[in-house]
């Protein structure tokens, strides 16, 4: 996990405010787009390598490529946030219950603000469970 941190604080290193910063206890690292690039890749393979969160990726017939149209879709629609020491597109990757409800958000053509809104809320604490727009009988709940 330990890398999976260092590679999230590479990939939003941009959008660190000062308060994150203190918050983190960490220094705004400097990056390039193609470090960038290379630490995202690096984060998407670990993601794949970790038995709980490739399970379900094959569990939604997704991919690496599929991560990323996530990821870029979540950094595009305004979701570009550090919550409580995570970078939100990286960490709804990295954490089952909102990989899962990226998939299938993603897969239904869903994905929208009430979907990203959600997420956010999600690692705010502010939303205890994630209702696919819907559908309320369906609900995930925070695992990380």
């Amino acid at each position: 996990m330990e890398k999976l941190d260092k590679l999230e604080i590479l990939i939003g290193a941009r959008y660190l405010r000062e308060a994150d910063e203190k918050s983190m206890k960490i220094k705004k690292p400097q990056v390039s787009d193609p470090a960038r690039e290379k630490a995202l890749s690096g984060f998407l393979d670990n993601c794949l390598d970790n038995k709980r969160i490739a399970k379900i990726i094959a569990d939604h017939n997704a991919g690496k490529d599929t991560l990323l149209e996530i990821f870029n879709t979540l950094e595009s629609q305004a979701a570009c946030y550090w919550i409580k020491g995570s970078y939100v597109p990286a960490a709804a990757l990295a954490d089952p219950a909102t990989l899962a409800f990226c998939l299938r958000a993603e897969k239904e053509g869903k994905f929208n603000m009430v979907v990203i809104n959600q997420i956010l809320g999600f690692f705010d604490g502010l939303t205890k469970k994630l209702v696919f727009p819907g559908d309320e009988n369906d609900t995930l709940t925070r695992t990380r």
